[in-house]
């Protein structure tokens, strides 16, 4: 009896140690695996480059013609810093640049009807016996316009990572949702050149109802009235587009691999999309007149009368950029633990 009660004992006993055991193996491993765990926070430094789709997306309306635009490839380049306050949650700010190309076409008219009305202006050859007040009338045909556009770039996101071990190697997904605040710090726009495009201008004299130099009449150079082909070869119209700043919606996601302990290749997706309008001049016309227009018998047709461009005219609606591509970065953990045991 005495032998009985002695086994259950030492079976009582060695049953708590190795129940004690358990548990403590059992701290010890979620111990293990909350410090893996927060090797995924912390501060991380992202260098990134992006290509695909980036447009300067408005509406193009000229004269009842409603015009076509068209998306250029356009690209990018940043540096973000995320701080990562959970192991899968972190905020992320930096700044980058972007580029924007954005194609314009107008097909135009030289009907009689059709036509840029330039306002009332002074003839400045005018004689005690001729007509002295005329309205300005310009006219083109197959306008295209390419306008480029550089951005500064400051998002504030919203940051996600989580990584997956499989045997020897580590990958995982990673995603973004934020905004970005977006400064055009150059913005130009190029007329391209053709003999296909005709510049027209004439002049409606108070009194006379022949519209001077018009596609139906005669032209009268020495007044500067008449038709030119390919004009911003000699007009020379290329310029600089005004932009607002602006704010756009941007979102990203895609995978990452681990390279080493602290080092991941990120290859994904991103999108961008403006919020604001970012015109700054939606009142002056696409052509506007010279205070004075034909001083000398041997002016150039057109000279003098200036083209503002479609972005900084009322032929353009509210301007808001939008791209998306593909995105491929280097995100680097900065200091503290190693993210991972190899």
């Amino acid at each position: 009896m005495r032998s009985i009660y002695v086994l259950c004992s030492l079976l009582i006993l060695g049953g708590a140690t190795l129940s004690a055991q358990g548990r403590q193996q059992q701290l010890d491993y979620r111990q293990e695996e909350r410090d893996s765990a927060d090797y995924f926070k912390g501060s991380y430094l992202t260098v990134s480059a992006a290509v695909g789709s980036s447009t300067l997306n408005y509406k193009l309306n000229s004269l009842g013609e409603k015009g076509t635009r068209k998306g250029e490839l356009g690209y990018g380049i940043d540096v973000k810093y995320s701080y990562f306050f959970h192991p899968h949650w972190g905020v992320t700010s930096g700044v980058g640049v972007s580029y924007y190309g954005t194609t314009g076409k107008l097909k135009g008219s030289m009907k009689e009807e059709t036509f840029y009305d330039l306002g009332k202006l002074t003839d400045n050859d005018w004689q005690p016996s001729a007509p002295k007040d005329f309205h300005m009338r310009t006219r083109i045909t197959n306008l295209e316009e390419k306008q480029t556009t550089y951005f500064v770039e400051i998002p504030l996101m919203l940051s996600y990572h989580t990584y997956f071990r499989e045997q020897s190697s580590c990958w995982g997904i990673y995603g973004g949702l934020g905004a970005k605040l977006q400064l055009p710090v150059s913005s130009q726009f190029k007329i391209k050149n053709g003999a296909k495009s005709e510049f027209n201008v004439s002049g409606l004299y108070d009194g006379i109802p022949t519209d001077m130099g018009s596609p139906a009449n005669p032209p009268v150079p020495q007044h500067g009235y008449g038709t030119i082909t390919d004009p911003n070869s000699t007009l020379h119209w290329d310029d600089k587009a005004k932009l607002k700043m602006g704010v756009a919606a941007t979102a990203e996601l895609g995978v990452l691999f681990s390279l080493d302990r602290s080092t991941d290749l990120l290859i994904g997706g991103y999108i961008d999309y403006g919020l604001t309008d970012m015109k700054k001049n939606d009142k002056q016309g696409l052509f506007t007149a010279p205070s004075v227009y034909h001083p000398a018998a041997d002016n150039q047709i057109g000279t003098g009368i200036r083209y503002n461009g479609m972005l900084n005219s009322n032929v353009t609606g509210k301007i808001r950029p939008i791209s998306f591509g593909a995105k491929i970065a280097l995100k680097f953990k900065m200091g503290g633990k190693q993210k991972r045991e190899e």
